[in-house]
């Protein structure tokens, strides 16, 4: 096991971060910090407010540096885990699986802290690196050397304190850059937008938005979300057109319904609720959700006609052999096991079960008319074209039990003869 992995540096920024943003975001401190502070913006932070420390910041990086190597140890001490591959997965997406600066601070605030900030950290190297979802090395390796790092971190108070004033000074430089980025952001937007409005305005889609009474900045909005900038005037034009003619078309099946049911019209009233009051991620969970329901209902009914079509045919069972005709009888058994497995022809196992009941009973309660019913079973399958050797004989076998069952109880001798042909 080296004494120096190549994640180290990284879980030990995150454990001097971690106690650090503690101080900075402390509602005393007086700063709202942008939750967009986060990954390698605020390790940047980190690194520019250890350097102002010297000598001091190196002492700390080697005791987290320590902690760390001795929490692993005690983890695995006869160094049976090869964990080079997790440590360079570490190392590698560490900082874009960091938390924003205030939820970090909020948590290493918490009692359950480190643990919480651990999971957050896992739940984010997860999406970024499969292994760290699972129950494997990698995340038994992530778990002790952030959570060692972590607890290490915060036990020096004195250290932590010390950076509280570089890191608020970079937090604060940090907003100032977030809040001129959005400023900046907000007006190319909104030149966008109004160039976008004259265009709709002098088409005829802009007419046709106004007589189906959409509001046209919906139209703009949703246009706006096919285009990634007003690059191409024809390209805009179209979507705009594109956009337009969905809305129109969106809310007219709303409100005049789309004569598809009751659960359609719902549906599409509760899509386009959301999506005029700009919740378009909550239109398509809707959307989703009615798909959903528009299933459940399905199989509900599906399965209701399953079972009025079973009861249906075990009534017509009934009266074929009150006729008796056992022929048409053993034929809807068939029909029977095979509506009941979901499956054409019925599955042969199946068929094999529903024989032994008739058997069974023929044979145990002297029920001739329950034996012949077997009888009748047994030749249906042996009527089949594309059984094998083994199917065959099996079958053979079915058929020649229930016919000397049936020819002992009968005066002649037919039957026996009969079974007896079927054993050979």
């Amino acid at each position: 096991m080296p004494l120096k992995w190549d994640c180290m540096e990284a879980v030990a920024g995150v454990g001097l971060g971690a106690a650090a943003c503690l101080v900075a975001t402390n509602p005393l401190a007086g700063l709202v910090v942008a939750p967009a502070v986060a990954g390698a913006k605020l390790f940047g932070l980190f690194g520019s407010a250890r350097e102002k420390h010297g000598l001091e910041s190196e002492k700390e990086l080697a005791r987290i540096r320590a902690a760390v190597l001795a929490a692993w140890r005690h983890e695995d001490p006869i160094g049976q885990f090869d964990v080079e591959s997790a440590d360079k997965a570490l190392n590698e997406f560490m900082e874009a699986a960091m938390p924003d600066a205030m939820t970090l601070g909020k948590l290493v605030a918490t009692p359950d802290y480190p643990s919480e900030v651990v999971a957050l950290v896992l739940a984010q190297l997860a999406k970024r690196d499969g292994r760290f979802g699972r129950d494997g090395i990698e995340t038994k390796f992530a778990n002790v050397v952030i959570g060692a790092a972590l607890a290490a971190a915060l036990a020096n108070q004195d250290y932590t304190k010390a950076l509280t004033v570089p890191m608020l000074i970079g937090l604060g430089q940090g907003m100032a850059e977030l809040l001129a980025g959005q400023a900046k952001q907000n007006a190319a937007m909104a030149a966008e937008f109004s160039e976008l409005k004259a265009m709709l305005r002098g088409d005829a889609a802009g007419r046709r938005v106004e007589v189906a009474g959409v509001d046209p900045d919906l139209v703009i909005e949703v246009a706006r979300r096919t285009l990634p900038e007003v690059a191409d005037a024809s390209q805009a034009m179209m979507a705009l057109r594109e956009a337009a003619d969905e809305l129109i078309r969106l809310r007219a099946q709303a409100e005049g319904g789309t004569n598809l049911g009751a659960l359609v019209d719902e549906a599409v009233r509760r899509i386009a609720e959301r999506t005029e009051a700009r919740d378009f991620t909550g239109a398509a969970s809707a959307a989703e959700a009615f798909v959903a329901r528009w299933q459940n209902d399905e199989a509900e009914r599906r399965e209701q006609g399953r079972q009025a079509g079973l009861k249906l045919i075990e009534e017509t069972i009934a009266a074929q052999l009150r006729v008796p005709d056992v022929a048409r009888a053993a034929e809807w058994i068939e029909r029977r096991v095979a509506l009941e497995a979901n499956a054409e022809p019925a599955p042969l196992a199946a068929l094999d079960c529903e024989w032994d009941i008739w058997r069974e009973r023929g044979r145990d309660r002297g029920l001739n008319l329950d034996l012949a019913v077997a009888i009748e079973l047994a030749l249906r399958v042996l009527g089949r074209s594309g059984l094998d050797a083994d199917e065959k004989g099996y079958w053979q076998v079915n058929l020649g039990l229930a016919t000397q069952r049936l020819g002992e109880r009968e005066s002649g001798t037919a039957r026996l003869k009969a079974a007896v042909a079927a054993h050979k």
